[in-house]
């Protein structure tokens, strides 16, 4: 299994297009792929999802305070889409005891 990670802290650099772009070439070449949208801005998840992910149930706040996760299955790839809710996650991860 590979990682690939599109980070940056600067807006308006392409993280959304570059992933995007990378989670359908990838699944269109036979790969299974999962996005996980880290960002509480939402904006991979909402041109993926083309629905508000604030109304999904699991959201990748759910991954990282919980270990909880359902992808959403979409048509070549899956999804573990972000939501306003991740903005919570650090204060709440900072104060949990240590795992």
């Amino acid at each position: 299994m590979k990682t690939i990670a599109i980070v940056n802290q600067k807006g308006g650099v392409g993280k959304t297009t570059i992933t995007s772009t990378l989670l359908h070439l990838l699944s269109n070449n036979n790969l299974r792929v999962l996005g996980i949208d880290l960002d509480p801005q939402a904006n991979l998840s909402l041109t993926l999802l083309k629905k508000n992910p604030n109304d999904e149930e699991i959201t990748s706040y759910h991954l990282l305070t919980a270990g909880r996760f359902e992808p959403v299955k979409l048509e070549n790839f899956d999804l573990i889409p972000s939501s306003l809710l991740l903005a919570n996650a650090e204060p709440e991860l900072l104060s949990a005891p240590a795992r």
